[in-house]
């Protein structure tokens, strides 16, 4: 009896292809099913049923189903389409390549398989083939946003901006709507140098699709970046609110968030959303690496050891992790030679080619170019000592060439451009966004003589460019306390206070350069407030201090601040720094100190003031500073001496443990250098007993301090152009 014409093969067809049009996947695939077990070889029920098992997601069944087809029927450009869609899918790029280039010899009229060509040599970065395979499509869909759209983005890989710009426009105009168009256009806007553009094509890649992330992501960095950091904020928030906060694509979201909300000083909620990143992509190293450096932030250094440790073993050649990994062993007590060998055993792991070739002549007597490397040209700790040096090098004899890897430019920036601006002066050079080798070639092409790292092993340097060798004399200074670990950095610019003769040089694997002045020149930024008159007159008691960085602050120096205010038994401690938002840090510190019996109304746990004036002015509510150990402060130091505030500090055995000494010793405060803790004790204890020399330091402080050798910037910097002279005129003589 025959079958009916409703049960046929190729009726059963229709109806499948018609649920699958509906998008009644399942339907589709049991109707597939069934004209291929009465027609097995049916080439397009076979093709069909592949297709709908990519859209189910289950792309092997597919490239399997698919593949019979082509088998059956190999010159049907469609099946090869499919099968690299499923290909792709799977990660096969090669595959997916190779069947969309089949699709397109077989029809090279066929404009879907000329886009996903180029979306897949897009995947492979193999941007110019892209670009080829979507100009091909546009000669056959001139008026298509689609294609337009994605000649652009391959443009825009290609760092063609004009052109992707002007693609990516006619995209939006020909759809408003298309939200992946505005959001590239952003993007080429924003490499071009344009953010208020590229502000209002993220906002309209927003409109078009509020639940497309990514210019959501982009436009809270872009938001950040000008200091509108709670519109960077909200925008954030919305996001996460608009996606779905647990969803794994937020992790970026997350991240950013923490970051706009650390700079608003509400440190418990960064933290959470650093660890809300992390938890959804674990396996992010760069993530790791923010959560360990707000853990540090705060003073968890424990905690951030296990996060960055854990960024290293994902990746053992990040420098950040492993940056930041070598900063943290330096505030904590151990093995002096520790921070030494876990720096040499990063250079050892980092993959370096040969180095640069010099050709610099070898002329001991002419002028000298030198080279500044720093992430720090801006508002940061380091600019109080570079930029007095800028300021007052003999520019007959040396050329300056500041390299800035700064993520985000201030105030600051503006000044230490103007220094090296002047005509014969300096040069200025921003190398954020330029790989390694690139920078180095720029470096060697600027024929820089002595290049000076001022960042060391702390967040975004730039040590892999040194160990290019770009310059034939190497430096680091300023920035690290403890060597970078990379044999060709051949000094480190340091004194004798701070690094005795034949007492540390086993830490360093550079050759010590010791300056007759001190390792360093403090500027105090002019606009300081006036020193107040001394809080214990008013207070009736002594008030000490401490606004060193909350990780500085170890078991051993609350144990020996315990023992200063039961020495001291009325006076008060004032601790300030930004940790201190944090709810749970202030309750770890004020428990640290009740169960040395020191009640809370002895405390005072700050968060930071408003600018750096309002910081420096909190040191008029300080009678004595309290230096910490092994990790000693340095602006800190310097600031409350500028503020007539005496600084009780620890001589250890190690640099960092040592700069106390180096700045008292030069501001002719030696008699509050302790050689131990229970000295140290004595030491602040006898200075709160003397109110008399605490008034007298407290008028003249500032003006010692002015006329010390850590503030004459024109001395220093002649006794730093004499070292950098002899150096150079070493390596003259070298065969």
């Amino acid at each position: 009896m025959a079958a009916s014409p409703q049960n046929t093969p190729a009726a059963r067809l229709r109806v499948a292809v018609e649920r699958h049009r509906a998008g009644k996947l399942d339907e589709a695939a049991a109707l597939y099913a069934e004209v291929l077990a009465a027609e097995p070889d049916h080439a397009d029920a076979l093709h069909l049923s592949g297709l709908v098992a990519h859209q189910q997601g289950r792309h092997a069944d597919a490239i399997a189903a698919i593949s019979r087809a082509i088998g059956l029927a190999p010159a049907v450009p469609d099946f090869h389409h499919s099968r690299g869609l499923a290909h792709r899918a799977r990660g096969e790029l090669a595959a997916a390549e190779a069947d969309f280039a089949r699709a397109t010899a077989l029809n090279p009229k066929y404009v879907q398989a000329w886009v996903n060509l180029g979306i897949t040599h897009l995947q492979q970065n193999a941007s110019e083939s892209a670009l080829a395979a979507f100009q091909q499509a546009l000669a056959l869909a001139p008026n298509s946003a689609e294609v337009q759209g994605y000649v652009g983005t391959a443009e825009l890989r290609l760092g063609q901006l004009d052109r992707a710009v002007l693609a990516l426009k006619r995209a939006v105009v020909l759809d408003p709507h298309f939200a992946e168009a505005h959001y590239n256009l952003g993007i080429a806007y924003d490499r071009r140098g344009q953010p208020a553009a590229a502000e209002s094509a993220w906002r309209r890649s927003i409109e078009a699709n509020p639940f497309y992330l990514k210019p959501w992501n982009n436009l809270g960095v872009l938001l950040r970046k000008q200091g509108r950091s709670a519109e960077a904020r909200a925008c954030l928030e919305r996001a996460l609110a608009q996606a779905g906060a647990d969803a794994r694509d937020t992790a970026e979201l997350w991240n950013n968030l923490a970051t706009a909300l650390a700079d608003l000083g509400d440190a418990a909620a960064s933290l959470t959303a650093y660890e809300r990143a992390v938890t959804l992509a674990p396996d992010d190293v760069r993530l790791r690496v923010n959560l360990g450096s707000a853990l540090l932030a705060i003073g968890r250094v424990a905690a951030a050891q296990e996060h960055l440790a854990k960024a290293r073993a994902l990746d053992p050649n990040d420098n950040a992790a492993a940056s930041c990994a070598l900063l943290a062993l330096l505030y904590r007590d151990g093995d002096r030679h520790a921070p030494r060998d876990a720096a040499i055993a990063w250079a050892r792991s980092r993959p370096v080619p040969p180095p640069l070739s010099h050709s610099n002549p070898r002329e001991p007597d002419r002028r000298l170019r030198i080279g500044y490397v720093s992430p720090d040209f801006r508002e940061h700790a380091v600019a109080n000592f570079i930029a007095p040096v800028l300021a007052a090098h003999d520019h007959g004899g040396f050329e300056v060439f500041c390299y800035a890897e700064l993520k985000r430019a201030d105030t600051f920036t503006e000044r230490f451009r103007a220094l090296v601006a002047e005509p014969k002066a300096g040069h200025w050079r921003e190398t954020a966004g330029l790989d390694d080798a690139a920078v180095a070639a720029a470096i060697r092409d600027d024929g820089i003589d002595i290049l000076i790292d001022l960042a060391g092993h702390t967040v975004h340097s730039r040590l892999p460019v040194f160990l290019r060798k770009p310059a034939p004399v190497q430096m680091t200074w300023i920035g690290s306390a403890a060597t970078t670990g990379a044999s060709q950095i051949d000094y480190r610019i340091t004194d004798h206070f701070a690094d005795p003769p034949g007492q540390t040089d086993d830490e360093y694997v550079e050759g010590l350069l010791r300056l007759p002045g001190g390792f360093n020149c403090y500027q105090p930024i002019g606009d300081a407030p006036d020193v107040g008159a001394l809080p214990a007159d008013a207070n009736g008691h002594v008030t000490f201090g401490s606004f060193n960085h909350a990780a500085k602050i170890t078991e051993r120096v609350l144990d020996t601040w315990t023992e200063v205010l039961r020495r001291v038994p009325d006076a008060r401690l004032v601790l300030k720094h930004h940790g201190f938002a944090h709810p749970a840090v202030r309750e770890d510190y004020l428990m640290a100190f009740n169960r040395r019996g020191i009640e809370s109304d002895r405390l005072d746990l700050l968060q930071p003031a408003d600018g750096w004036r309002g910081h420096v002015a909190t040191y008029n509510r300080v009678d004595i500073a309290l230096d910490t150990f092994p990790y000693n402060g340095t602006t800190t130091t310097c600031e409350a001496l500028w503020m007539g505030v005496p600084v009780v500090a620890l001589a250890g055995r190690s640099h960092h443990a040592r700069v106390g000494v180096s700045l008292l010793s030069r501001t002719g405060l030696t008699d509050l250098i302790a050689g131990s803790a229970a000295a140290y004790v004595d030491v602040a204890a006898a200075l709160a007993a003397d109110r008399p020399r605490l008034r007298r330091l407290r008028g003249e402080l500032r003006g010692q301090t002015q006329a010390s050798p850590l503030c004459d910037a024109v001395e220093f910097t002649r006794g730093l152009e004499a070292a950098l002279r002899r150096v150079w005129q070493d390596w003259c003589r070298q065969p």
